[in-house]
């Protein structure tokens, strides 16, 4: 049976060549070049390929595509801002999802009762489909392209390139002598073979799959990727004992823990209890609580029996109460973590968990209203509230948040400052650390210069380097691809201080290792003789 292709048009050969380029240039300068500013350009620039073309007229969630397309942007340029290793971990994971669903709504590839669960194993379906299932036939439509009196284009296009190569080697030098900057730019690209054979091999890994998910998004007809609903409904009395019994366990542990949970909300720290085992306790409890919530949420709107199109009042009524004692339980954690902060500051964990607490709150909520509003396309809701609860973490650079925010109240005299913590925060925590160095503590300002002389290696290859040359200079400015906001602002702040400081050096540096570290070494050794003898 011969395989169904899709005609191939001058905007899908544009667009074919324009992918293969962003994601050599995505390859290059952004995942091997550290996931900074370099990573910024090459997504956008995929990304944006990638919308234009999959976009089409006939669209029905036009507004909604062009929201997430600029939030999915944001989330992108975060990368060239923040130096948080971990909200990039989670931004990498997170965008694939979201860009498969962006694609998938402007090319009009969901259309099945959009904006419900459904929507998300439509989107799942497609992508599998359009990155696997249609390969051969994105393949073999460019084959047949060829084939059918277009060889001649595919000639000339092969004729251009072995034109461009020798023309790109005379040109590229000439450009690179006349200044510095270029110069070193070009040097910093290509000055490793090894990393651009990576970098193709990684383009010719990906190109396929994700130029035949957009061409096969590009030329599929509007059609649904069927979902088929359940013919044998449970009936509404299984989720209503189970709910009911759920419900009571929840009314129940809510009176006989009503005096703890009203001092949650009233800032006051039970007995026998530390700040930190309320926290975490409220934490925890709250992750649990609404997972199993919302699992069992869930199952009961996909496979309740149903009146028509509307779930039981009684289910409904289980349902709500489930909703609003999740809302309720949150507001709790929520109300303790702050406690927590209010006696110790902030921190990298207590900040992230603070925010998907909230995150939660706001899904339970779209969640509650979704039962008494059918209209709500809470999928649609869903993913915008996680995208602009990772943009705002990733886009605020949440490390620099926590060093000044510490600082602050240190200054205040709320807190006990950590100067180790704020070590530990990198480049951003640099800023502060040069702050507490003029601090009135002697103690204070003086683990400050260590914690600094420690920490300002990650901005200069050799600490305090005075002797940085006009090349020297070029090169960095040539990598800027390799580094992010954070860097560039610790770097300024860095350079300021070393002008006021002229007493401190690589020496002081080197004098400051070999006198803390060798010697905590030097005790261990001695700690380890001990022992054995």
């Amino acid at each position: 049976m011969k395989t169904k292709t899709f005609p191939v048009e001058k905007r899908d050969i544009i667009s074919l060549f324009l992918t293969v380029v962003s994601l050599f240039i995505l390859s290059r300068i952004g995942i091997l070049g550290g996931f900074n500013i370099g990573f910024s350009i090459g997504c956008g620039i995929a990304l944006t390929i990638g919308f234009v073309y999959a976009w089409k007229k006939e669209s029905t969630s036009k507004l909604f595509s062009v929201i997430l397309y600029l939030l999915s942007m944001a989330l992108v340029v975060s990368f060239s801002l923040t130096s948080d290793a971990v909200i990039k971990f989670c931004t990498i994971v997170y965008l694939p999802f979201v860009c498969c669903f962006l694609i998938c709504n402007v090319s009009n590839n969901i259309t099945l009762k959009q904006g419900t669960y459904k929507s998300f194993i439509a989107m799942l379906g497609k992508t599998i489909d359009g990155t696997l299932v249609k390969l051969e036939v994105t393949f073999k439509s460019y084959i047949e392209r060829i084939t059918k009196n277009k060889s001649k284009n595919a000639v000339y296009i092969i004729l251009g390139i072995i034109i461009t190569v020798p023309l790109l080697c005379i040109v590229l030098p000439l450009l690179s002598s006349s200044d510095i900057a270029f110069g070193s730019l070009v040097k910093s690209i290509f000055k490793n073979a090894g990393l651009l054979v990576l970098s193709l091999i990684i383009t010719l890994g990906i190109s396929p799959f994700v130029y035949s998910f957009l061409f096969s998004m590009r030329k599929q007809s509007v059609e649904d990727f069927v979902v088929k609903p359940s013919k044998n409904k449970t009936p509404n009395i299984l989720f209503n004992i189970v709910l009911s019994a759920v419900s009571v366990v929840y009314c129940a542990y809510a009176v006989s823990q009503l005096a703890y949970i009203t001092k949650a909300f009233a800032f006051l720290l039970p007995e026998d209890f530390t700040a930190a085992q309320f926290a975490r306790s409220g934490f925890f409890q709250m992750g649990a609580i609404s997972f199993i919530n919302f699992l069992i949420l869930s199952l009961t709107a996909m496979l309740v029996k149903r009146k028509g199109r509307k779930i039981p009042t009684s289910t409904k009524g289980l349902l709500v109460f489930l909703c609003l004692f999740t809302i309720f339980y949150i507001s709790t954690a929520i109300v303790k973590m702050l406690k927590y902060i209010s006696l110790y500051g902030l921190t990298h964990l207590r900040v992230l968990t603070s925010v998907f607490m909230v995150m939660l709150a706001v899904i339970s909520v779209i969640l509650l209203l979704r039962l008494f509003i059918t209209k709500i396309k809470y999928a649609k809701a869903v993913v915008l509230v996680c995208t602009i609860s990772l943009l705002l973490v990733a886009a605020v650079d949440t490390k620099t948040v926590i060093a000044e925010y510490n600082y602050n109240q240190y200054q205040k005299g709320n807190i006990q400052i950590d100067i180790e913590q704020i070590g530990t925060l990198g480049v951003s925590g640099i800023p502060t650390l040069i702050k507490l160095t003029e601090d009135d503590d002697k103690k204070i300002a003086d683990g400050a210069i260590n914690e600094l002389l420690y920490r300002c290696s990650s901005v200069y290859e050799n600490a305090f380097d005075k002797e940085e040359t006009d090349e020297k200079l070029a090169i960095t400015k040539g990598m800027f691809y390799e580094k992010n906001l954070s860097w560039i602002k610790a770097r300024k702040v860095l350079d300021e201080f070393i002008k006021k400081n002229p007493s401190l050096d690589r020496e002081t540096f080197d004098e400051y290792y070999y006198k803390t570290y060798l010697s905590i070494e030097e005790e261990e050794l001695v700690y380890e003789d001990s022992v054995i003898e």
